[in-house]
């Protein structure tokens, strides 16, 4: 319950804002770039995107507290240090009608991990990580495809429903060189079928534009190494 209402919270303190020009050819201005599914076509309009997102990060917590390699190591083999991705994203929309545009987009990957490890000890208690180890994963990600509702629109004020489906063409089998496979946040994709809903409005009031995006995934099987992503919004 406290968690739901902290994502509603999130979600109208967060509200979009930005500065726009609101002269009648741009009353939509376009939303930041890590917002997707925000703006619907006329019919017949097809528009392709690109977008690149990079993420890095480094260290271990618990919770808010930063945990040494060390004593990681006392209950675990390996402890991972750094991992940093890349994503190409493909996207195009083409309106089938005013009110409903369609939408396809699928990436390209590149993820790489560092960790350390460990002697292998029947009770652990060695404070001593030792060695380095690297592992790497490239390739197509998960094919999502979308429908954008316009469900209500006034001149200044619009509010999109979002209706779309995630299909499990990622790898979910990378392997390392000796071939294991790799942990589940290496893998491309999912390997599930997922559920994507979700809601959008934006509008304007004199020179400023202002909107908001609430989404949800949704996995809807296990998949064929025996799990699932969790539910997110």
């Amino acid at each position: 319950m406290k968690q739901g209402a902290f994502i509603i919270g999130l979600f109208l303190f967060f509200a979009v804002v930005v500065l726009a020009d609101t002269s009648e050819k741009h009353q939509d201005c376009p939303a930041p770039i890590s917002v997707i599914g925000n703006h619907v076509h006329t019919s017949g309009e097809m528009m392709f995107s690109y977008r690149f997102m990079a993420m890095d990060m480094r260290g271990l917590q618990s919770g808010t507290d930063t945990v040494a390699i060390a004593d990681v190591l006392k209950d675990f083999m390996m402890a991972p240090t750094a991992m940093d991705m890349r994503m190409h994203m493909f996207g195009v929309m083409f309106a089938l009608h005013d009110k409903i545009t369609l939408m396809g987009m699928t990436s390209y990957q590149q993820r790489h991990m560092e960790m350390e490890g460990a002697h292998l000890h029947a009770t652990g208690h060695h404070d001593h990580p030792v060695g380095m180890h690297e592992m790497s994963s490239v390739g197509i990600g998960d094919v999502k495809l979308d429908s954008l509702l316009t469900l209500w629109k006034r001149h200044n004020f619009t509010f999109l429903g979002n209706v779309g489906v995630s299909f499990p063409t990622g790898s979910i089998t990378q392997q390392v060189d000796d071939g294991s496979i790799l942990p589940y946040p290496m893998q491309l994709g999912s390997g599930s079928f997922e559920a994507r809903p979700g809601i959008t409005f934006f509008g304007t009031h004199g020179n400023w534009s202002y909107g908001g995006q609430l989404r949800g995934t949704f996995p809807l099987n296990i998949n064929t190494s025996e799990y699932r992503h969790g539910n997110a919004t």
